[in-house]
This record gives C-alpha cells, structure tokens and sequence, in this order.
C-alpha cells in the first residue's frame, strides 16, 4: 500500500508540475513575442507534451499558421489623443507596434500643442471615422478615460469601454464586442504604466471580437449586443443631421485638424445626405487657432 501511495503521491506532483509549466507557456505567449512561440510551445517533449498535443501543443507550421491568423484578424486601427494626454501617443502607438495591425495616428501628439483638440472633438472624430468605416476600431483616452468615454458614446454606432488593464479588455472584447476603448492615460497612469499598455493590447487582441464569455454565455451576450445596436439607431438622430447641427466649436476643430479631411474623403461618401451635409461644414471655412 505504501507503494500505491507513493505512486499517488508522484502522480499529483506530476500533474501539479505539468499544469505550472503549461500555464507559465500560455503567459508567455501573451506577450506577443514569436521567440516565445516557437521555442516554449513548440519546444515541449516527452510525455508531458505527447499527453498535451490535441488540445494544447501547436504543430510544426505554428509560426506560419500565427502569422496567417494575424492577418485575418488584422484591422485598421485610428488611435485618437486629446490635448490633456497628448503626451502618451508615443507609449500607444510603440505598445501596438508588430501586432499586425495598419494604425493611424489621428490625433495629438503634444500636450497643449497647436491647433488643439478637447475630448468634445476626439469623441466626434471617433463617430465620424467609425460611422464613415474608414477604421475598423478606435484607441482614444483621456486623462481619467471618462470625458472621452462619455464624448464618444453620444454618437451612434459607438460602443466604448473604459479599460483599466488587461482583464478590463478581455472581457470588452469578448462580451461586448466593441469598437473604441478609452485609456486612462494620466489617472494611475505612473510606473511601468506603459507595460500596461502593451498588456492592454496583448489580451484586446488576443480573444474573438463578440466571442462571448464564459462559452455557455455567447448566445445571450450576442442578443444582447444586437439589440443595443438597434436601440442606439433608435435613439440617436441620423448621422446626416448630426453633422449638420452640430456647433461650429465642436464639429470645426475636428473636421480642420491635420489630416482629418483626407481621411473623411467627402468624395468618397455614398449617402447623398451625409455627403452634403459634410461638404456645407468643410466649406465653413477653418477656425483660427491663437
């Protein structure tokens, strides 16, 4: 008997050992890093890795395979700063670098610098850019994350999250399914704050868009999605008439900033109502920045 339980004993010693090093792999792999990819999961051997191989050990063409899903999933990504955290432009765009993704840097660069943008304006470049599908997703924030919450969330066809750290953007992106997050980027925002974005970005991206969470959820979460949807078409006015109502020191800043018109390309717009509506604002005539 004193054999049977040593054996036991082996046994859950094993098993604890094998869960640690596959969980250790997992995180790894989060970090975005091929290195990690091809030499922790690749690289197992032995029975831990043969017992493992349906459900957890990549084959030999991963790399490959990584590199194709990356490509499917790749998507056109606006990130959007105000004047108030203009500064951490430089720490998002290096956290979203080698991810696959075409980023376009829309907004500030520099705090307080010249023409300037409130997040009144980076929420309305964020519908605009959305609504028009110029950008599949939108990376926006202020200093708390919330007055660009709030501002983006007026428009229809908006669904932001505030995100926090990494757990906030796996759920969002699971459950919710959005399409623009807001940063925190000066609240909390001090030691290693820049590592957080990139762990942000690791696990944003890393998850089905409207996946669900947990699985036995995924039905019901995407009714209710669907339905948010059509209730935001509800509630709002139609794009057109948004455009065309807005006051001049809302819609002009943002429309005039470097950039902005080429991306809304009013040519290019297919609603006959938007177009006109977008072509009498451009043709206000720009602000004058002090």
């Amino acid at each position: 008997m004193g054999q049977i339980r040593n054996t036991a004993n082996q046994n859950n010693v094993y098993r604890a050992v094998r869960h640690g090093l596959e969980n250790l792999a997992s995180k790894l792999v989060f970090l975005g890093d091929d290195r990690f990819e091809s030499s922790v999961i690749l690289g197992r051997s032995g029975s831990a890795g043969k017992a493992s191989q349906a459900t957890n050990r990549m084959p030999l063409n991963a790399p490959a395979q990584l590199a194709d899903q990356r490509r499917v999933n790749q998507m056109r990504i606006a990130v959007i700063n105000e004047t108030s955290a203009a500064n951490r432009n430089a720490d998002i765009l290096a956290a979203l670098q080698g991810r696959g993704h075409e980023i376009i840097n829309a907004g500030m660069t520099t705090n307080g610098a010249k023409p300037e943008l409130s997040y009144i304006h980076t929420g309305l470049m964020t519908a605009i850019l959305l609504h028009l599908n110029r950008v599949d997703f939108v990376v926006g924030g202020c200093g708390t994350g919330q007055g660009y919450l709030n501002s983006a969330m007026q428009y229809p066809g908006v669904f932001c999250g505030h995100i926090l750290n990494d757990l906030d953007a796996w759920l969002f992106m699971q459950i919710n399914g959005g399409n623009c997050i807001s940063l925190a980027l000066n609240q909390g925002y001090g030691w290693a704050g820049d590592v957080n974005l990139r762990f942000i970005f690791d696990r944003l991206f890393s998850v089905e868009r409207g996946g669900g969470y947990p699985p036995h959820r995924a039905l019901p979460q995407k009714e209710y999605r669907d339905k948010l949807a059509r209730v935001s078409d509800i509630t709002h006015r139609p794009f057109a008439e948004i455009i065309s109502s807005l006051p001049d020191d809302a819609i002009l800043p943002a429309l005039d900033y470097p950039g902005m018109k080429e991306l809304v390309d009013v040519d290019s717009v297919t609603d006959p109502g938007l177009k006109e509506a977008f072509r009498r604002r451009v043709k206000a005539g720009p602000l004058v920045f002090a």
